[in-house]
């Protein structure tokens, strides 16, 4: 076969692995559908390496295409169950299809093949927590925020564990260190002001949990956690007429 020259020109690739690694430089100048011609022909070569049917999927999803992203997940999780990865975005597209159960099973996987200090593990935790898998969120929470003690998404991950230790009505004192701790890096963030409120209505802190969900409302004046969450605080002030029209 010919080699064609590249639009560098160098001369193309001829192997899978060559193919692949422009199919990833094409997606990342956002050459779409140059990047699944090349992921296909890498494919093509190599139909056992699932890492290429991956690189397909997000490129279909970049061209929002999820059906056939969902569908070169699968096949690259039958090539290789352990890929971590593959079971991360897919848990995110059944989450988005309501499958919930598919989405906790990717998840277990997922979790079962990082290791502990993983990068991944904030991920996996935060989509446990999006499916209200709770305990196995705190559990991933836990690890990552043990192994991640100046990184940037710290804030993140502590407002997460906060979020997570709030709603399941337990071990409230470190729920309150955490989001303490995410307040003091992000103090403008409605999303960390709402989840300490909420562990301040778990601890019978009405006025503490108010002025959060005050602060929060200032921020976003349309979060409806905050909103039902500051009705909620208000009715156990005795403001009913307030807190019935923050429900509402």
């Amino acid at each position: 076969a010919i080699a064609v020259s590249t639009d560098d020109g160098d001369p193309a690739p001829t192997d899978a692995a060559g193919i692949s690694r422009r199919g990833a430089a094409y997606a990342a100048r956002h050459r779409l559908d140059d990047a699944v011609a090349d992921f296909s022909r890498a494919i093509d070569l190599a139909p056992t390496e699932g890492r290429y049917r991956h690189q397909r999927a997000m490129a279909r999803l970049a061209l929002r295409q999820p059906a056939l992203a969902m569908t070169d997940l699968d096949q690259a999780l039958t090539l290789d169950p352990s890929d971590a990865d593959s079971h991360i975005v897919r848990a995110r597209l059944r989450l988005a299809r309501r499958d919930t159960a598919g989405a906790i099973a990717d998840l277990d996987a997922a979790a079962r093949s990082e290791a502990p200090s993983a990068d991944a593990r904030l991920a996996i935790a935060q989509l446990y927590s999006s499916a209200d898998a709770l305990d196995p969120a705190v559990a991933q929470f836990d690890l990552w925020i043990a192994a991640h003690r100046a990184d940037s998404g710290r804030p993140s991950a502590l407002n997460g564990r906060c979020w997570a230790l709030a709603q399941l009505d337990r071990d409230l004192d470190r729920a309150l260190a955490d989001c303490n701790e995410a307040v003091r890096a992000r103090p403008g963030n409605a999303a960390y002001l709402d989840s300490r409120a909420l562990v301040h209505l778990r601890r019978g802190a009405l006025d503490k949990a108010l002025a959060d969900y005050d602060a929060a409302l200032a921020i976003d004046p349309r979060a409806r956690w905050s909103l039902y969450g500051r009705g909620i605080v208000e009715r156990r002030r005795g403001d009913t007429k307030r807190g019935d029209a923050d429900i509402a």
